[in-house]
């Protein structure tokens, strides 16, 4: 998933994700070391089940946040 960086527009995509992916399946979450879209993203792995694969991936991935960090974050 990678749309809006907005908190309740993530939360939304979530919402509707989870309707159509299918159980046991996997979503790439984009943007995560955005505080709002971890925010987002947290409220499902706490209360809905959720969890990261933080090796989902081979390699690290480097991201920008809002404010220019770069961090190496990886969740799916």
């Amino acid at each position: 998933m990678d749309g809006s960086h907005r908190f309740h527009e993530v939360f939304v995509d979530l919402y509707y994700l989870r309707k159509i992916v299918c159980t046991g399946g996997l979503m790439v979450i984009d943007d995560d070391w955005w505080p709002s879209v971890h925010t987002a993203v947290q409220y499902y792995e706490r209360n809905l089940g959720w969890r990261a694969i933080p090796d989902a991936f081979s390699g690290e991935t480097i991201g920008v946040g809002p404010q220019g960090q770069t961090g190496a974050r990886c969740k799916a």
